[in-house]
């Protein structure tokens, strides 16, 4: 889910607390406790929730340092660190390259729309003048000696 709204309310009510201090209970056996808690991060991870990841690898990686039967709680690490790249290196490089991005995104989305529009165009079009007489009602085949 990525509504901000639901994501501040997670990180300032601290509920993803009991989530981690469950797993930490749990230590490392292989049960649907630690299989769903994996794969909330995984989620986290793999939507770059932002706030979230900074949220899980801020508070609580000290849980999940030596845990090394998953990548997950690596990969959430190395997606935080990527992320703080991008805020870090955006400001570093100005605002030229950040709007270069986001102008190249809105331009292939405005490219896209446009194929689709005549997509939509090319097989909307009529094609009734290319199909022929068409038959008389109620007759399937026409033969010679029909009135």
């Amino acid at each position: 889910v990525k509504d901000d709204f639901y994501n501040r309310y997670l990180v300032k009510n601290s509920l993803l607390t009991p989530v981690f201090a469950l797993f930490q209970v749990n230590d490392s056996r292989d049960n649907l406790i630690n299989s769903a808690i994996i794969d909330i991060v995984d989620h986290i991870r793999t939507e770059n929730i932002k706030s979230l990841v900074e949220h899980v690898v801020d508070n609580f990686s000290d849980v999940f340092k030596g845990v090394d039967y998953v990548s997950t709680f690596k990969s959430i690490v190395l997606k935080h660190e990527q992320n703080l790249e991008m805020r870090g290196g955006g400001a570093d490089l100005g605002a030229e390259a950040g709007g270069s991005t986001l102008s190249s995104a809105a331009e292939q989305h405005r490219k896209k729309v446009a194929q689709e529009d005549e997509d939509e165009a090319y097989f909307g079009e009529g094609d009734d003048d290319e199909i022929g007489p068409q038959p008389a009602p109620g007759s399937l085949v026409s033969y010679a000696d029909d009135p």
